[in-house]
């Protein structure tokens, strides 16, 4: 049985593999040449051109999931507040 919370499964199906083993050297070795090289700046650069829509499709969804849990979160709310107001300039 998959644990969810507000109807949200807390990790999708396979991604225990992707994290252990042979499999999370791997990720640790293109993170690393994405980091070092030329190509993997630009690379890096490139998929950071799309965040602000990104960020604003997270926020969006967490904020509905937010509302469905009920639950008071004063600090997130100062966060969210500061970067709101990063942003906007």
């Amino acid at each position: 049985m998959r644990a969810a919370i507000l109807g949200y499964t807390i990790r999708p199906d396979g991604e225990e593999y992707a994290y252990s083993g042979r499999a999370r050297k791997k990720k640790q070795q293109i993170l690393y040449l994405m980091v070092k090289t030329p190509a993997g700046k630009f690379v890096i650069s490139t998929h950071c051109a799309n965040v602000v829509n990104e960020m604003s499709s997270l926020d969006k969804k967490f904020e509905e999931l937010r509302r469905k849990a009920n639950i008071p979160m004063p600090s997130w709310d100062r966060l969210r507040n500061e970067a709101l107001s990063i942003l906007v300039r």
